[in-house]
This record gives structure tokens, sequence and C-alpha cells, in this order.
């Protein structure tokens, strides 16, 4: 949010690695400390991660809205204005925990996270992006999952904040996207969330992807214009910022031992939502032309205690709900008027029989 402060490149290298490379101890009743300094022998047993996936190595707490330049191996993808912000539960004033500037919320895991504008109002083409690296470049040819935490929070009625967003992206790259001003990046994202996305709470977007490069970074954010793009208020009127937090970035490499273990099995392919359990389909498009092929949408759904599914257009108005297991949609609305041909979003909250509740969303397209 604030301007970023540009620190010297060396200098803060050079802190970097001592810090990493070293473990020190304060010795009771002395006053110095004693420094094991480790050198390093190699890329030894290296885990692939993201560097610093929940932003809990920093340089100090904040204590103003900004201050990204405190969190090891993440930028702002070069900008000189937009910069998202760096929360702490022991920050101070606007940075702090779980009282920030904008909304209410609590780390997802640990003790931080980052905020950024992804988008203000339609037709003002404003972004802020983050920038993120891996441990090591990726192998072309080679699958990988890659997920992370996001949440809007809980919006007071005095924030700007409120407005949610279509379109939410990360792109991989070998070389580190670099955003004039405020500018949105035309870089193509390969990851997309082609439908408004808005959680007071948090929830894991989980993908798989292909390496088709030697990708070392990634960005997260809208990319290109806002023409297409849905951005609508969810906590009424006056709201000027979509504003998003996120946490717990993370990737591995997806192994056959991966795609068997049903603890993993929360996850989805590029353009498809990620949390769909393994006994869960949603089919992504259906043709209600009398064919008597796909002329419904029909959810298959695990065993569960109850289910309600509701489809909306892009603009939000809801067109269809159904409550239990048998749910079929054939195309017409609510008011009993046949929906256009386009694509739409489905939000299904299913109640399984442990108790828990699970909420899914994604697009369906409606063919003729």
């Amino acid at each position: 949010m604030g301007k970023l402060n540009l620190l010297n490149n060396t200098t803060n290298e050079q802190s970097r690695n001592y810090l990493r490379d070293s473990s020190c101890y304060h010795l009771a009743g002395l006053a110095f400390a004693v420094c094991l300094l480790v050198v390093p022998t190699g890329n030894i047993n290296a885990q692939l991660e993201v560097l610093n996936g929940g932003f809990e190595t920093n340089m100090g707490f904040p204590s103003e809205s900004g201050m990204l330049e405190l969190v090891y191996d993440w930028s702002n993808a070069g900008s000189l204005t937009a910069n998202p912000d760096y929360y702490h539960d022991y920050g101070v004033d606007g940075g702090d925990l779980p009282e920030t500037p904008l909304a209410f919320v609590q780390a997802y895991e640990g003790n931080a996270i980052v905020g950024l504008e992804v988008s203000r109002r339609s037709g003002t083409n404003k972004r802020e992006y983050l920038s993120g690296e891996f441990s090591e470049t990726l192998e072309i040819g080679k699958k990988y999952e890659f997920s992370f935490a996001i949440a809007n929070g809980n919006v007071p009625e005095h924030s700007a904040a409120g407005l949610g967003v279509s379109d939410l992206g990360i792109s991989f790259s070998t070389s580190q996207h670099t955003q004039d001003e405020r500018e949105p990046l035309t870089v193509h994202p390969h990851f997309q969330l082609s439908q408004v996305h808005y959680y007071q709470s948090w929830k894991v977007i989980k993908f798989t992807f292909t390496a088709h490069e030697n990708y070392r970074f990634f960005t997260f954010g809208m990319f290109g214009s806002d023409d297409g793009k849905v951005i609508q208020s969810f906590e009424g009127t006056g709201r000027s910022k979509a504003y998003y937090f996120v946490d717990d970035f993370s990737i591995r490499i997806v192994t056959s031992d991966l795609l068997n273990d049903d603890a993993s099995a929360d996850r989805g392919d590029r353009n498809d939502l990620f949390d769909l359990t393994r006994d869960t389909y949603i089919p992504t498009a259906f043709s209600p032309n009398g064919d008597n092929v796909n002329d419904t949408f029909e959810p298959s759904l695990k065993d569960n205690l109850g289910a309600v599914m509701r489809v909306y257009d892009r603009g939000g108005a809801l067109l269809w709900e159904s409550v239990g297991e048998n749910m079929s949609w054939d195309g017409m609305t609510v008011f009993g008027i046949k929906s256009r041909v386009g694509v739409y979003v489905w939000v299904l909250t299913v109640v399984l029989e442990e108790g828990r509740v699970e909420q899914l969303s994604g697009p369906v397209t409606l063919l003729n």
C-alpha cells in the first residue's frame, strides 16, 4: 500500500545469508553470543518449497501499511508505488493482527500474512501483485501441486475493502515480472479463477500443473485489464477496493504416491476447482437441447447428510437452487425462464457424514 522502501541490495543479501547460515546462542550470565557459522556444502537432500511461504522469516515487525520489504524472499513485482501489506501478530499500529486497517483476520498458519489490493472499482485498472520464489528451478515436463490460502476477512463498515473479483491468477516465470506503477501486468496466468471468489474465512486453493519452462518465480494477482472481469461489492455500497489476504504458499512434486494418497485428494487441474474430493464429481458443461445427451447439470456427490447447490450468473444473481441429493438443473431459472448460453457459477454446500461442512464452487458452461 505504501511506497516501497528500497534497501541496499548488497547489504540485504549479506544479512539474509548471515541470518540463514548462522546459529547464535546467548549464554546465560554472559554479555555476548556464541555464533556457529554453517558453511553450505551443496544442495544435499534439498526439498522443493516456496521460500518463506508463510511470511514468517523477517527482519522486523510491521508498524504501518506496506512494509513488505521486511519479509525475506518476497517482492511486489518491482513497482515503486504498488506495495502489498505485511501483517504480524507482533506488529503494531497498522501492521498488527487481527485488526488490520481494512479487515479483521487471523493468520491461517503461524503469525504472519500478506494483504494486497488486487483491484479497485471496475474501469480503474489499478493493481498490486505479490511475487515469490521457489527454492530451486522447476523441471520441464514434471507435474507439480501448488497451493495457498486466501481470505477477505471480516470487513467493517468503515473500510474501503469489500469488493470481490473474478480472474485471480498465478503466473509462473523464469525471471521476475516487472510492474509499471499500478498498471496491470499483461502476461497470461497459468492458473486462473474464472469465477468471483470472496471469503470471510480462509479458503485453501490447490491445483496441479506441468512445468513447460524452468520456472523459478511466481506472481499472484489479477492479470490484464478490467475488461471482461467481474468486480462486485459484497459489503454494500461505497466500497472501492478488492483486497485479499494470502498465507501458506507451498509446492510439491506430484508423484504416483501423491495421486494415490487419500489425504491428498483435495486437488484439481488448471482452471478447475481444487478441493473436490475423490467421490465428488461436478460436470463442467451441459447442453439442455432435448437430444437426451448431457441435457442436465447433475453433480455426483459423496455420501453426505445433506447438500444445497445454487447457480448464479456472472453478475451474482441467483438462477437456480436445489436441496437434497438428487440435484439436476435443466437450465431453467427460478422464474421459469430458459438460461442463455454462457458460463455460470455453482456453489455447493455439503454436510459430510462426520459432520464437517464443505463448500465448493466452480464454473459450468451451458451449451446449445
